[in-house]
Formats: C-alpha cells, sequence, structure tokens
C-alpha cells in the first residue's frame, strides 16, 4: 500500500541532494526553489552519503507484571550514487537494528542499472550477522515504460518543490556545508497537510481503493499527531542541494502508545480488559543526506552479482514501486 510513497520518498532524498560569496539576501523562496528546479534538470551525476536513526523505548507497568522496559532502534549509514543517462543508482552500507538489547547488524549493496532492453535490472545482496538471514545476490526487473516517470522525477523534468505538501521559508543568512554556501529551506508538515499528498499520490498509483473509510480512520488515528521536519540546504552558486535533514521532532505518538496498551492487554473472567500503562519515548527519528555533484560516479554491477540474473527464474516485478517493495522485504527478512 504504502510502496508508492516509498519511492516518492526515495526519489525526494535522491533529487533534493568556501567562500559566502554567492548568497543575495534578497532571494525569496520561490526564486530558490525555480533555480534549485532548474539546476537539477542539468545535474549528469552525483553521490550522497547517508545517515539514518530511529530509537524509541516502551514503559509498560500493569497490576500483575509491573513494571518494565522495552528498547528499540536502528541506526546507519549508506552511501548512495546516482547516474542520469542511461539511468543507474548504487547503494552500499550498513544497519544496525537493536531490540531489548538485542543487536543485528547488516550490510546492504543494491545495483540497478538499465538494461539492453531499456527496463531497470536491480541487484540486491543483504549480509546479516546471522548468517542464516543473509541473502546471496537477488535479480529484479522492470519494463521499460516505467524507467520514463523515475527519470523524471529524478532530473526534476517532472519534480517541482513548489508541489510539496509543505510552505516552505527561507533562512534569513546562509548556512555552511562543508565550505559550500547554502540558501536555508525549512518546512514543517502535519499530518492533516499531508493527507491530501497521500489521497493523490495513491490515486495516481491506481491504488485509491486499497483503504476503505474504516481504514483511513485507523490512519488517521495512529498519524494524527506526526509532525514532519524538513530542511534543504542548496548551494548558493549552482543551487544544487547540499544537505538534508528530515526529522519529527516535535511529534505525539499517544495514538501509537494507545494501540501498543490495546495490544498487551489482559482479559479478565468476566470478558473485561485490563489496558496498561504505556509511556512510548521517540528519541530520535531522522535522515540525513550529503550531497556530492562534483566527485565522477561509477557504477559497476559486480561480475557475480549478474549471475543471479540467469539464476532467478520468477525476477520480473510491474513496476518500479513494486521493485523497491522487493529490496525493502530483501533488507526485512535479514532482519
Amino acid at each position: 500500500m504504502m510502496k508508492k510513497k516509498l519511492l516518492i520518498s526515495a526519489v525526494i532524498l535522491g533529487a533534493s541532494a568556501m567562500m559566502l560569496t554567492g548568497f543575495d539576501s534578497e532571494a525569496t523562496v520561490d526564486d530558490v526553489i525555480k533555480n534549485y528546479t532548474e539546476a537539477g534538470k542539468n545535474a549528469k551525476e552525483f553521490s550522497a552519503a547517508i545517515d539514518l536513526a530511529a530509537k524509541a523505548s516502551v514503559s509498560m507497568t500493569s497490576e500483575t507484571s509491573g513494571t518494565s522496559t522495552m528498547s528499540m532502534g536502528m541506526s546507519g549509514s549508506l552511501n548512495a550514487a546516482y547516474l542520469m543517462d542511461p539511468l543507474s543508482m548504487s547503494v552500499d552500507g550498513s544497519l544496525t537494528v537493536d531490540a531489548m538489547g538485542v543487536g543485528q547488524d547488516m550490510a546492504m549493496q543494491m545495483y540497478t542499472v538499465t538494461g539492453d532492453d531499456g527496463g531497470l535490472d536491480s541487484y540486491v545482496k543483504v549480509t546479516s550477522s546471522n548468517a542464516e538471514e543473509s541473502t546471496g545476490w537477488e535479480y529484479s526487473s522492470v519494463a521499460a515504460d516505467e524507467v520514463k516517470q523515475l527519470t523524471d522525477l529524478m532530473t526534476g523534468n517532472d519534480f517541482d518543490l513548489s508541489q510539496l505538501p509543505f510552505t516552505f521559508t527561507l533562512g534569513d543568512s546562509a548556512v555552511d556545508v562543508n565550505g559550500t554556501s547554502c540558501y536555508q529551506l525549512l518546512a514543517t508538515m502535519t499530518y492533516d497537510e499531508l493527507k491530501p499528498f497521500l489521497i493523490e499520490a495513491m490515486s495516481a498509483a491506481g491504488e485509491e481503493d486499497e483503504l476503505d473509510e474504516d481504514g483511513w480512520s485507523m490512519v488517521d488515528a495512529i498519524m494524527s499527531g506526526f509532525v514532519i521536519n524538513m530542511e534543504i540546504d542548496i548551494a548558493d552558486d549552482t543551487y544544487l542541494p547540499a544537505k538534508m535533514h528530515i526529522d519529527m521532532d516535535g511529534s505525539d505518538f499517544t495514538a501509537i502508545s494507545q494501540l501498543f496498551a490495546y495490544s498487551m492487554a489482559e482479559s479478565a473472567e468476566d470478558g473485561s480488559l485490563t489496558l496498561p500503562e504505556i509511556a512510548l519515548d521517540v528519541s530520535s527519528l531522522y535522515i540525513d543526506a550529503v550531497y556530492d555533484y562534483t566527485t565522477p560516479v561509477d557504477i559497476t554491477v559486480p561480475a557475480d552479482a549478474l549471475l543471479a540474473k540467469t539464476t532467478d527464474n520468477d525476477s520480473n516485478v510491474s513496476s518500479i514501486g513494486d521493485m523497491v517493495e522487493d529490496i525493502a522485504e530483501d533488507v526485512s527478512e535479514a532482519d
């Protein structure tokens, strides 16, 4: 259901990728976004260093069990590279998952390249600290008619920051990102602002019937307190992105705490339920990406990965979104 939104998020992340000499204090938000969009159309290659973290603890108190605390979290560092013509992408890096003091390390490699038929060929390998949950190279492909949609998004031909459900503001002064002077685009979005965007994305993907009224009521209840904060630092000389930061600081996770409570309710002989007291503390939830548009990019699929194309029999997927979903499943299966 969420695969198209995940794809959009991934594309936004990829597409949005000294001296304080180019900063114009008279520039407006519209000026910066317009120049950013135009600059993206001319970008031929870039890379991104990505850091992400999600850490939380849940404290539960009940009459029968007393108080217990469970911690969980995930952190990771990824290196991504993109070539626009022909479209190619690679991602490699590591993820660490921890739950109740038990940790697991995973390394991921992914190559997605344009094949001879114009479609996309994807090769994914996940190596886990638990050898039984590691995967070898796995292959999937998507048809050529899906590729133009992604190419347009990546190059800015079909992507406009002003169409996002954010109200951007511009920082008062330049910010420095690794020696590069940047304009600072800032935005905060609530779930109420995000929902129409989700509905439109699902409709465009032909998935508007995935959720009925009851389903949307559940989504509304869980996500009503969500807040998404975005910062995009755009180089003031090239108007290409230097850094992006997204977090959920200021979100209210009360609804998720209540969901935990109901899932752990104790049933009495008369059929009544006793709900434990749940306190959910989300200490960090963010993703950072630092972009590089100057270092040449080389994307070469390893020879042993190419062998998977001849050994995987059921490898075709119907869309780019399905390819993204397959990759996510490979990672989750190794968790």
